[in-house]
């Protein structure tokens, strides 16, 4: 993992993962683990209460068994999130969130479609 701080306001994080599964028995990759993933965040500070975040993930080609049988190879797909967070107060934060911005279609596991856009907002209160 590296982290830049070019500033009190900006923090950039990235990480990558390289994994290498195997069934040691059949000699073989597992399946739906992904060789290469990265990701990559940046954080925009404002304010002492304000602040957007930006958050892209790569994961890389991966392999299946076919829902009808078979074997399956999927090609990566990129995923990005993005957000604000508003502090109010000690004790209350509104913030708002975006998954999955460019609604990108991708499968967890064959036949399994992962999640599309998602867009939640709310508001936190600590007592």
């Amino acid at each position: 993992q590296i982290t830049i701080k070019p500033s009190d306001k900006i923090n950039f994080n990235t990480s990558y993962t390289f994994t290498s599964a195997e069934d040691s028995s059949l000699g073989t990759s597992l399946l739906r683990r992904p060789k290469h993933k990265l990701n990559t965040d940046i954080d925009f500070k404002f304010s002492k209460k304000l602040n957007f975040f930006v958050s892209t993930s790569y994961i890389g080609e991966t392999s299946d068994v076919g829902f009808n049988g078979g074997s399956v190879y999927r090609g990566g797909y990129v995923l990005s999130n993005t957000g604000i967070n508003f502090k109010a107060s000690e004790s209350l934060r509104l913030f708002g969130k975006i998954n999955n911005v460019t609604d990108n279609d991708h499968e967890i596991a064959d036949g399994f479609r992962g999640p599309g856009r998602s867009i939640f907002i709310g508001i936190e209160k600590k007592w």
